[in-house]
């Protein structure tokens, strides 16, 4: 998974609480708090982020991290946690 993680890590395209935010502030707070919690380290080939506690028990967040992996001469697309909603707030994911 690190490997996959290492070779396939675009960019961080969204982080977007759907539901529950409350107030924008309080849903710009949110993606600023997991913004920050953001890391990636290429020699191990490792990203981490941790979903903020704060969020609401009705929030959802979507997470979305894309990107390309090499398959002999061509590349195939890749999409992270497309189908996970299911985050848990506090939680961290390595």
């Amino acid at each position: 998974m690190k490997r996959l993680l290492a070779l396939a890590l675009g960019l961080l395209l969204a982080c977007i609480p759907l539901a529950g935010c409350g107030e924008e502030k309080t849903g710009q707070k949110l993606v600023d708090q997991f913004t920050e919690s953001v890391f990636y380290d290429p020699d191990e080939g490792e990203l981490r982020f941790t979903v903020p506690k704060d969020t609401p028990a009705d929030g959802v967040w979507t997470i979305l991290c894309s990107g390309r992996l090499r398959m002999g001469d061509d590349f195939m697309s890749w999409h992270g946690f497309q189908d996970v909603t299911d985050w848990e707030p506090g939680g961290s994911l390595r």
